[in-house]
C-alpha cells in the first residue's frame, strides 16, 4: 500500500502543520512574541494567545501508516505518482487497495530503507507484510504497491481542498510508531524502532518494565544500535516551549496500558511523565477531545491521538 511509516502524516495533518509554521512568526530561530491576554467568553478565549496572530487553536489529529501517493492518488495538481518501480526496475501502476484489506507492510526502521534503497525507490515490491493467517489468506505479490480508492478518501481530499495539502512533506527518520511520535511532541527521537517490552508490550514509555529497551541511532548515522537504552528519554518538547510562553495545550491519548493509549508520546519524556504537565496536560481518554469542545475548554493547542479499532 506505499503506506511506508516515515511518510505517514502528510494526510490529515497537512493544514495544522503549515498553521503552526504560520504562527511561528519568521524563522525557526526567531522567538515566539509574548502571548496577548486572552479574555474568554464561556471558555471560548476571544484573543489568540500569540499576540498578532489571527488564530486562536491549533488541533494536530494524528493518522497512521499512509504516504501521500496511497491516500491521495489522483489529487487534483498535487504531486502525486500513480506508478511504482519494482526492485526489477519495471514501471507498473499502482493498485486499488482498500483501507478494510487486512495486510500492513512492515513499520521498522530496516523495512523502510529497504523500501527507499538509497533513493531508487523501488523497494516496496519487496516489504515484509504482516498479517494474521487465522483472518486473511496470505498477501498477494505486489499488494503493498497500491492506493486508497476514491470512494474511500472523501473526507480527506474534502479537507486537502478547503485547508492545503503538503505533498512533498517527509519526515526527518524512516521510523515506525514510537520515535515517529517524539518527533511530533518533540522534532527529534533517539531511538529508531519501537520499544521491546515482552512483560508489557503495549507501554512504550518510561512506564516500561525493567530492562524494556528501544534501539537508537548511532550519533550521526542511520545505524541503529541495539538493544539500545530504556525508552525514557529527557529532551525538550513542544509542551516545554508553550509552557515557557503560558499557551494552553494538552495531549489527548489513552491510558498508558491499554490499547488507546499504546502510543502516548509523553509517557517516553521523563520530566513530562513525573512531572506537573502530566496530569494537567495529558489527558488519559482520546474522548476527553470532545468533551472539551462540548465544554468549551479546548487549549491553544491539542494533540488527539485516535483511538484504537481493537
Amino acid at each position: 500500500m506505499l503506506n511506508n511509516e516515515h511518510l505517514l502524516r502528510a494526510s490529515l495533518l497537512a493544514f495544522a502543520a503549515l498553521t503552526i509554521v504560520g504562527c511561528s512568526g519568521g524563522s525557526s530561530s526567531s522567538p515566539l512574541p509574548a502571548p496577548a491576554p486572552t479574555a474568554t467568553v464561556g471558555g471560548i478565549p476571544t484573543a489568540a494567545p500569540v499576540a498578532g496572530s489571527p488564530i486562536q487553536h491549533v488541533i494536530v489529529v494524528i493518522q497512521e501508516n499512509r504516504t501521500m501517493d496511497n491516500l491521495f492518488y489522483g489529487f487534483p495538481g498535487a504531486n502525486v505518482s500513480k506508478t511504482a518501480m519494482t526492485s526489477a526496475g519495471t514501471t507498473v501502476p499502482l493498485a486499488p487497495v482498500p483501507f478494510e484489506v487486512p495486510y500492513d507492510p512492515s513499520h521498522t526502521h530496516e523495512n523502510l530503507q529497504k523500501e527507499y534503497n538509497a533513493g531508487a525507490m523501488n523497494g516496496f515490491d519487496q516489504d515484509q507484510i504482516d498479517y494474521n493467517p487465522a483472518l486473511a489468506p496470505k498477501p498477494p505479490a505486489g499488494v503493498a504497491l497500491g492506493y486508497v480508492p476514491s470512494n474511500e478518501t472523501v473526507p480527506y481530499f474534502s479537507l486537502a481542498s478547503i485547508y492545503g495539502l503538503a505533498d512533498d512533506m517527509f519526515a526527518s527518520k524512516q521510523v515506525p510508531s514510537f520515535p515517529g511520535h517524539q518527533s511530533l511532541i518533540a522534532a527529534q527521537t533517539i531511538a529508531g524502532n519501537n520499544p521491546s517490552d515482552s512483560s508489557n508490550p503495549k507501554i512504550w514509555g518510561c512506564d516500561s518494565s525493567a530492562g524494556a529497551t528501544a534501539p537508537s541511532f548511532v550519533a550521526g548515522s542511520e545505524t541503529l544500535a541495539a538493544p539500545g537504552g530504556p525508552p525514557c528519554y529527557d529532551y525538550q518538547t513542544l509542551g516545554d516551549l508553550l509552557d515557557a510562553k503560558n499557551v494552553s495545550w494538552k495531549y489527548y491519548t489513552g491510558k498508558v496500558g491499554t490499547a488507546d493509549g499504546g502510543i502516548s508520546a509523553y509517557d517516553a519524556v521523563k520530566h513530562i511523565r513525573f512531572g506537573s504537565d502530566w496530569n494537567k496536560n495529558v489527558s488519559t481518554s482520546p474522548f476527553d477531545f470532545s468533551t472539551d469542545i462540548e465544554n468549551r475548554t479546548l487549549p491553544s493547542v491539542s494533540y488527539i491521538t485516535p483511538p484504537a479499532l481493537a
